[in-house]
């Protein structure tokens, strides 16, 4: 037992004593209230069915189809060609940038890659399709050997 236990009722508590009780108090009461906030569960906002468009409704097929991403149209322009054995190499102007060497395989574009060369078009895979540029002509071609062709 504890006997040496003295109470002095004259001493009364001061400023700071007070000042400090009641900052401990507010910041046990905020961390309990924050505390039973946070571990509530959050609010599901509710979900409306997904619909399908009915199947003989064309016009919201057509608006979708309108409507999705499909490839970007692609401007090529031929400045140049040297083809043969399945090889072959392509110099093209794409979307009115500065002329470049492709060959065949490289991507034009993020949608589009050159596919091959023929002899008289360039074969581009555009959007999963294939589709044929042609090759400008030149007087006097007879579709052999080396061309010569005047600087621009």
């Amino acid at each position: 037992m504890i006997s040496n236990l003295r109470i002095d009722r004259a001493a009364r508590p001061t400023g700071p004593a007070v000042v400090s009780l009641a900052g401990a108090v507010a910041l046990v009461s905020g961390l309990a209230w924050w505390g039973w906030r946070l571990a509530e569960p959050l609010p599901q906002p509710p979900v409306a069915p997904a619909t399908a468009p009915a199947q003989g409704d064309s016009g919201a097929a057509s608006v979708t189809a309108w409507l999705s991403p499909g490839p970007a149209r692609l401007d090529v322009r031929v400045a140049g060609v040297l083809a043969g054995d399945g090889r072959g190499v392509a110099v093209l102007s794409i979307d009115g940038g500065p002329p470049q060497a492709y060959a065949i395989g490289d991507r034009l574009t993020r949608s589009a890659r050159l596919a091959g060369i023929d002899a008289d078009a360039l074969i581009v895979e555009h959007g999963g399709r294939l589709v044929r540029v042609p090759l400008p002509a030149q007087a006097g071609d007879n579709g052999e050997g080396i061309k010569w062709v005047p600087a621009p």
